[in-house]
């Protein structure tokens, strides 16, 4: 009998260490500090604001990457803009920005990390979404260009 009840607690003990140990190693996975650094070469819009063409960084404000901070490295330009989490199917080959196109206007739609099969979306602005039912009475798609980006 007491050999079966220190069985049980030693199991008991085990699992909670792996609980614990994969909620840190989840947890400093997803702290702030994974920096995108791309040159953009054309002006997108990020939510309200139009950002110029330029070299960008791109990083998680808090330990979810629930809002992201963009960055125009030459002008110190920046916008923070909450994003949702997507999923892929297979790990990225490399870490990029996905931009959504309506003729000659860019708005910044996804955000990729290598290695990674979770990524960031952000919502439509009602900008964009104007420009999207445009684009669909005249039945046109929506493009989307995808910009290669460096993690640091």
């Amino acid at each position: 009998m007491k050999r079966q009840m220190f069985k049980f607690f030693a199991m008991i003990i085990l699992v909670l260490m792996v609980a614990f140990v994969s909620a840190l190693a989840s947890a400093s996975a997803q702290t702030p500090g994974h920096t995108l650094t791309v040159k953009v070469p054309f002006e997108f819009s990020v939510g309200s604001r139009t950002l110029p063409a330029g070299d960008y960084q791109v990083s998680r404000l808090n330990s979810d990457g629930s809002t992201l901070r963009i960055t125009n490295q030459e002008s110190d330009q920046n916008v923070a803009r909450q994003a949702r989490n997507i999923q892929a199917s297979q790990a990225k080959e490399q870490s990029v920005l996905v931009f959504r196109r309506y003729g000659n206007q860019y708005f910044l739609a996804q955000v990729w990390l290598v290695g990674e099969t979770t990524g960031r979306e952000l919502a439509p602005s009602s900008k964009e979404k104007a420009l999207e039912n445009e684009l669909a009475k005249n039945n046109e798609q929506v493009e989307t260009v995808t910009v290669i980006a460096a993690l640091h």
